[in-house]
């Protein structure tokens, strides 16, 4: 498929990637049906030799695809991907993650949205959830579609699926570029842009497969998370205007009692009330 919209991909990796899942992904990136004019990959911090040969490997069997980012020390997702958008060449940059599976009509998809809404800032997608195969999809996030919904439930949680976003370059800097805030960059990066004027999207189409299930459970089933992440970044949206004061108060209890349940109850939750159950 010819198109006018050139776009880079951006990827970020560090030591404890799952080699044989990090070539899934990068084949699902080289099976589209639109495939991007670069790859912007950032190393985020000394990796296996096992990514390196992987890397290599891709690099040398796609001459002037790919673009390796070397960032010295780990320094967490936020700064290697406001590294990652600063090395991209392209106007248009899409998202994913090192160990998701794209479907191979992916870009073809969110180009064609995008040529036919040039309003749009940032397009998202539904995504499908699995446990260890590919094909044992055990929920589905499916999130509001047009702009009014998106800034409401971004009041809330975040509004797009961060692995499934092609987004302008130009309106991520306006907004201040990926910044530090752990585990939840991307959320804060989203409400900044919305606060700042951006038009969101998402397609009603799961665009993207993504791994999930019991270790994203165990991983929030803390009040670490709740402390270090969902707390300050709500403090944040309420300083900067982006809700009120009854909006976060909201937040914080709600999201405070998630964490305080026991995994296997905090998983219920989400796959009966956060998610669309695949049964």
């Amino acid at each position: 498929m010819e198109t006018s919209i050139k776009f880079s991909v951006l990827m970020s990796i560090y030591v404890k990637e799952n080699p044989q899942w990090f070539k899934i992904a990068l084949e699902s990136i080289l099976n589209q049906t639109l495939l991007p004019n670069e790859i912007v990959l950032v190393e985020d911090g000394p990796l296996t030799s096992d990514l390196y040969s992987i890397i290599d490997n891709y690099v040398k069997s796609n001459p002037n695809l790919f673009k390796i980012v070397k960032l010295e020390k780990n320094s967490g997702l936020g700064e290697a991907l406001r590294n990652g958008v600063l090395n991209c060449s392209y106007d248009y940059i899409a998202r994913m993650d090192t160990d998701d599976i794209a479907r191979n009509d992916r870009f073809q998809k969110q180009i064609e949205f995008l040529k036919i809404n040039p309003d749009v800032d940032l397009v998202g997608s539904w995504i499908s959830e699995f446990e260890e195969n590919p094909e044992n999809i055990i929920s589905y996030r499916q999130l509001p579609i047009i702009q009014d919904e998106i800034y409401k439930f971004a009041q809330f949680r975040c509004p797009v699926n961060h692995m499934t976003v092609m987004y302008k370059k130009e309106a991520v800097l306006k907004a201040g570029n990926y910044q530090t805030f752990k585990n939840i960059e991307d959320y804060y990066l989203w409400g900044r842009m919305l606060k700042n004027g951006a038009k969101f999207a998402n397609i009603p189409e799961c665009l993207v497969n993504v791994r999930a299930g019991n270790a994203m459970f165990k991983r929030r089933a803390n009040l670490t998370y709740f402390f270090n992440s969902e707390f300050p970044l709500h403090t944040e949206l309420y300083k900067m205007k982006f809700i009120n004061l009854k909006q976060y108060l909201r937040n914080i209890c709600s999201k405070f009692l998630l964490r305080i349940l026991p995994t296997k109850i905090m998983g219920i939750v989400y796959k009966k009330f956060l998610r669309k159950d695949n049964t």
